[in-house]
């Protein structure tokens, strides 16, 4: 069954007239920044952006026990994931459905790519089977929670990716909605 073919529905279920699908993974907040946020902006106009960047690099360094010369900011997740992954033609590894995996298949084309379908819930996990045929060489990069069966990577699932693959990238933009991160196993 296609997209288009899926009737429209809002959010009580009821079909909306027209067969345009929207989607909304990249919508953008409506009501903008939090009322904190703008005040905390409002107080401090007069420093530079810079100073202010050197700051959060090193609340950042002390929150996560990282140096803060490793700490890059950039524009925007999907920023940061497009420069890593253009930085060298090592094979990829993606994991659908979701948006890195699409983005991935939308976006490479100088490497191979692998595809490991997840699913949700306990479908999710990867295997020793699957994890074993992974080119050794590779770069994994999974979401976590994936966008949008919202299956969470394990930290068994990390070490076996970390074991196949050279590198291994994992995008926790939606970290907040899970309660898990695997910074701490990093």
């Amino acid at each position: 069954m296609s997209e288009r073919s899926v009737p429209n529905r809002d959010t009580t279920g009821v079909s909306v007239p027209g067969d345009e699908v929207i989607l909304l993974d990249h919508a953008r907040n409506p009501y903008g920044p939090c009322p904190a946020a703008l005040e905390a902006v409002d107080m401090c106009p007069a420093f530079p952006v810079e100073n202010l960047m050197s700051a959060l690099r090193r609340r950042l360094s002390v929150t996560y026990g990282v140096p803060a010369a490793a700490i890059h900011l950039l524009k925007s997740a999907d920023a940061g994931l497009d420069a890593s992954l253009n930085a060298h033609t090592r094979p990829l590894v993606a994991f659908p459905p979701s948006t890195v995996a699409t983005r991935i298949a939308e976006s490479r084309v100088t490497s191979d790519i692998v595809f490991i379908a997840r699913g949700p819930g306990r479908d999710g996990f990867i295997g020793p089977d699957s994890a074993a045929d992974l080119p050794e060489d590779g770069v994994a990069v999974i979401g976590s929670p994936s966008d949008p069966l919202g299956s969470i990577l394990t930290a068994a699932d990390a070490v076996r990716l970390s074991r196949a693959c050279r590198y291994v990238v994992i995008d926790e933009r939606f970290a907040e909605f899970s309660g898990v991160s695997m910074a701490p196993l990093a």
